[in-house]
């Protein structure tokens, strides 16, 4: 639970930082070298090994993640074809929030009747598991969802 904390918190200190920064001329150069940090740090992580210390794990995630989140929030200017695959993925993030668990459990029961166990460490069935989670929740969203907010805009207005 501690660690959750910790993630709320960084994020909400990332929120406040981007205001601030949002509101300084020197706000590009911050950016750029957040973007340099976000790039080059993986390089940097695997020729120092430094990814082998015991409390590397927790200090590169509460220093990576807002650096992520910062750089992420910025605005940028994108190709339409980009920027309705950005918004398909948005759209489709409360439906497949929805439809996991279910997903999980059918799967869980069709392994538990057939005897077998579930292949948790496979690629392939992660793989699966995630494209077919994505593909369930781009029909929820263009034919439950999608209608479901028109209908309740239309009749708020």
């Amino acid at each position: 639970m501690f660690d959750c904390l910790e993630f709320f918190y960084i994020g909400g200190f990332t929120s406040i930082a981007f205001k601030y920064i949002n509101t300084k001329k020197y706000k590009r150069k911050v950016s750029y070298a957040l973007s340099f940090t976000l790039l080059s740090s993986p390089f940097f992580i695997y020729v120092t090994s430094i990814y082998q210390y015991k409390y590397f794990p927790i200090l590169f995630l509460m220093s990576y993640t807002p650096t992520l989140l910062f750089v992420f929030a910025q605005h940028f200017n994108v190709s339409p074809t980009i920027q309705k695959t950005i918004e398909a993925a948005g759209n489709m993030t409360y439906s497949s929030y929805l439809i996991h668990f279910p997903l999980q459990l059918v799967i869980a029961i069709y392994f538990l009747s057939n005897e077998q166990k579930i292949p948790y460490y496979s690629t392939v069935f992660f793989s699966g598991f995630i494209f077919l989670t994505l593909v369930i929740s781009y029909y929820i969203y263009r034919f439950f969802e999608l209608p479901a907010q028109n209908y309740i805009r239309k009749k708020s207005v």
